[in-house]
Formats: C-alpha cells, structure tokens, sequence
C-alpha cells in the first residue's frame, strides 16, 4: 500500500488544470502530455491521475493516454509517458505502487504502460526498482526510443550557433537565406494532408512506416506555438498547400524541447546543397530559448555510427552535425492489472492469429 492517496478525474478539468498550474508554479518540469496535449489531442482519451498525501497536499500527477484495444473488444490500453525528473523525484520510491492503484481504478483496462524519462541514471534507477518492486515487467516490444542526442541551449540563439562547426553555420545561413524558401509556422487544417505526405515519404525512406500521428492535433497544439511549435520551409514560388517542402515539429516538456517530428520532400530546390533542415532546427533553438527550455532533445537516436547501409545514416548524420552527447533517457514497463482480461485476450488473439493463417494456406 502507498502513503499517498490516489484520484482520478477527466483531463482539461478544473481539478486538472488547477494541479498543472500549480505544480508549475514549484518550479517542476510539466511535460506536454500532462498539460495541453490532453487537451488537443484528437485520438483516444486522457485522464488525469493526481497524487496527494495524507494532509491533501498536491505531490504529483500523470497524465494517462486511453485507447481502444484491438485484441479484445471493449477493453482499453493505457499509457503514461514522461515518468521521472524532478516531477515524480518525492514520490519515486513508491510510484510503482501509485501506477498500479491507479490502473486498478480505470474500468476495462487491459494494460498499462509507462515509459520512464530520465536523463539521470540514479533518478532512473529508483524508478526501475519501484515499478519492478510493484509487480511491473520491461515491455517486451519497446514503441519509442531509449537513447538519444542532447542539445544544451544557452541564452541566446547566438551563443548556441557559436558552438556549430562552421560547416553547420554555414549551411543554416544558407538556408535561412535562400531566396527559394521561406520559414514560419504551419498554420491551418489545408495542411493536413500534405503533413501526412511529407510524413509519409520520409519513413518510406528509411524502410518503416509512419505510425498514426495526431496531425489534426498538431495542427491545434501548436496553433499559438507556447506549448509546441510546428515550423515548415516552404517553397516561396508554390502554392498552399504544395508549398511545404519541409516540417518540424517540437513539443515542451518544461524546461526541454524534444524534436518529435521531422519531414521533408526530395525537392527540386535542394539541391546545391540547400538544407532547410538545417534552417528548422535553428527556428526551434530560437523558440525553445525563451520558453525556458535548457537543452533540446532531438529525438532519439539508436546508434551513433550506423553502418554504410543502414537507411538511418542519413537522419543519424544530421542530428550528430548538431551535437555528440548521447544519452540513455528511457525506458518501457507494463503492468496488467486483470489478469483474466490478461488472459481472455491472449486467447482471442490467438484464435484471430491461427485463423489467419489458415486463410492464408488455403488462398
């Protein structure tokens, strides 16, 4: 049993809100699912999971992702991200316990996962104890990155640039300069589609395909561009919505920004070396500067020197042209809280899988 007293209630509820704000003004570091991402976000839905203790002290909370689970009908997945740093540090001893009462409460769910966050080994190590201790297992099939490259950021965007080789400088004037393209933010619904075109020419070149982006959620997180920032390069001689050539997309977490996104076309305009990726990550270090954001996450990296075939190289090169510290941050756990849910599925599963099999030997 925890000390600490468990509640559930609706995200982009009073209560919820009230607890962001407040737990923001103790200087804790919000990630962007607990805050407006909730609010945006067009798939599933998203409870509010706030933890106080025996005085009615606000301690914490966790935001948890709620979708429609495929294996058995009826019964949902949940997911928490963003576990740790100094959001979930007072409580980390007992925050497997907090997980699992809290995926009791949630009715029909067939399973929990969290991802834990942390750039510290030690923070992350007593967060790996506390869900292990709690019954927790590691995910088997992780669905997000475990490493990736940090970009600290200083008080300005020129201090950060200074850092650059004078290749990279090079190449951001460039593209910042180029009279073929214009930057600025992604603004309105007729860019959907081509968002997901540009999204889908990029995974294809590296043998994958896209998962399910949000892009409609997107498009309204970063309306205002406080909590996230969706910045293209477009063509300055196109017309919307063909125009964007190239995309970005970041989200706050507090005092980070992690580079979620990155989506371009094998346009006409670059060549000669014209880079407008290179342009992007700049227009990111200048927003994420002044909204308190200490380092850039760039968005995970499994390996620092891919091999001459491997389809990542392209997207491992760029992102080692703007830093070299590469870092363990994550790890994912699961928890089922029913285990004849557990089973019933498991089941079903199995049926669905051995009929598509036969269906397949008989065509």
């Amino acid at each position: 049993m925890s000390s600490y007293i468990v509640a559930i209630v609706n995200c982009g509820s009073p209560l919820h809100l009230a607890d962001v704000r407040t737990l923001r003004e103790r200087h804790l570091a919000i990630p962007h699912d607990y805050s407006t991402w909730p609010l945006h976000c067009t798939i599933g839905s998203w409870l509010w999971c706030r933890v106080v203790d025996a005085t009615g002290r606000l301690m914490t909370g966790f935001a948890i992702h709620l979708t429609a689970s495929r294996a058995l009908p009826g019964t949902r997945i949940g997911r928490v991200d963003r576990l740790g740093r100094n959001l979930h540090e007072e409580i980390a001893d007992d925050l497997g316990v907090v997980l699992t009462e809290a995926a009791r409460r949630i009715p029909r769910l067939l399973r929990l996962d969290a991802r834990i966050f942390d750039e510290d080994p030690v923070r992350r190590q007593k967060l790996r104890d506390s869900l292990r201790t709690a019954g927790w297992s590691p995910s088997e099939g992780r669905r997000q990155y475990s490493h990736t490259l940090m970009l600290q950021l200083a008080e300005s965007q020129a201090e950060v640039l200074k850092r650059f080789s004078l290749r990279v400088r090079a190449t951001i004037t460039k593209a910042l300069g180029s009279p073929l393209l214009r930057f600025g933010p992604v603004v309105g619904n007729q860019y959907a589609d081509r968002i997901r075109y540009l999204l889908r020419l990029t995974f294809e070149r590296t043998g994958s395909v896209p998962p399910p982006f949000d892009v409609k959620g997107i498009l309204r997180d970063s309306a205002r561009g406080d909590s996230s920032l969706l910045i293209g390069a477009f063509a300055r001689a196109g017309e919307a919505p063909q125009d964007l050539v190239a995309l970005a997309w970041a989200r706050l977490h507090g005092d980070h920004a992690v580079l979620e996104i990155n989506a371009s076309e094998r346009s006409q305009l670059f060549r000669n070396h014209l880079s407008p990726g290179f342009g992007l990550v700049s227009h990111l270090i200048a927003w994420g500067i002044p909204h308190g954001a200490q380092w850039l996450d760039l968005g995970g990296l499994s390996s620092m020197r891919p091999s001459a075939d491997d389809p990542m190289r392209g997207i491992v090169e760029f992102k080692t042209r703007f830093s070299s510290d590469f870092r363990e941050v994550a790890e994912e756990w699961r928890f089922e809280p029913s285990p004849l849910l557990a089973t019933a599925a498991s089941t079903v599963r199995s049926v669905r899988d051995s009929a598509r099999g036969w269906l397949a030997l008989k065509a």
